[in-house]
């Protein structure tokens, strides 16, 4: 038998026994570039500065990943508090005496409780 006919299939049986290997140790060989052009660009102090912003912005998203499940229960009943604090001094503000004292004041107030509801509803994710 000619040894052409013998190594085809010699080599495409090598060739699939194991596909996977390639490519990890393809990756490996990067990881361990990247890790050696890291240590290298650490050196220097610019990289430094960049490392620790790079560290901080990290610590800020981490902090700004918690859950924010108490944001509905923060902002539906402050909207509803300043939109019945408008009502209520349209309606009998004049009745009630210390939002008689009060004044125009009121309308801050209820303003106000409006404006926070929605500063924290930014905060709904």
């Amino acid at each position: 038998m000619p040894e052409s006919k013998v190594r085809k299939p010699a080599k495409s049986k090598a060739s699939t026994k194991n596909p996977k290997k390639a490519p990890a140790v393809k990756k490996a060989a990067e990881e361990k570039a990247a890790k050696e052009a890291r240590e290298a660009e650490a050196k220097t102090p610019e990289s430094t500065e960049a490392a620790r912003k790079a560290e901080a912005k990290a610590e800020r998203h981490r902090r700004l990943a918690v859950d924010r499940t108490w944001v509905p229960w923060v902002f539906i009943p402050l909207l509803v508090i300043g939109v019945l604090w408008l009502v209520v001094y349209y309606i009998a503000g004049f009745q009630i005496p210390f939002m008689a004292a009060l004044g125009d004041w009121n309308i801050l107030i209820g303003m106000g409780c409006m404006a926070a509801s929605f500063a924290v509803a930014t905060l709904w994710k």
